[in-house]
């Protein structure tokens, strides 16, 4: 059983990474009262294009970052748990999917 417990736990380390991004971002917005929403995407904007790989760091209040950070968790976890050796591609994928 504790096998099965650290396969879980090992499972969850890239996206509790990513969510510790999105926490860290939001707590530097709130504190220092930096507005980021400038690293938004703006269409069609030369400017706007550094926000397609900011953009899933950036929340527009509290309610939001946690609403976002929950499913992350949850269902980060369970790809990585369920679909070890394609997760990284499909999560990645998904984070960046306005690229595509």
């Amino acid at each position: 059983m504790a096998s099965h417990e650290n396969q879980i736990f090992g499972s969850s380390v890239v996206p509790f990474r990513l969510v510790f991004i999105m926490w860290l971002s939001f707590s530097i917005e709130y504190f220092y009262h930096i507005d980021l929403g400038f690293l938004g995407i703006l269409p069609r904007t030369l400017r706007g294009l550094p926000g397609i790989f900011f953009a899933p760091m950036i929340h527009g209040n509290f309610a939001h970052l946690v609403s976002n950070t929950f499913p992350l968790l949850f269902l980060g976890t369970l790809l990585y748990f369920f679909y070890d050796r394609i997760g990284g591609i499909v999560f990645f994928g998904v984070i960046s999917l306005p690229i595509f």
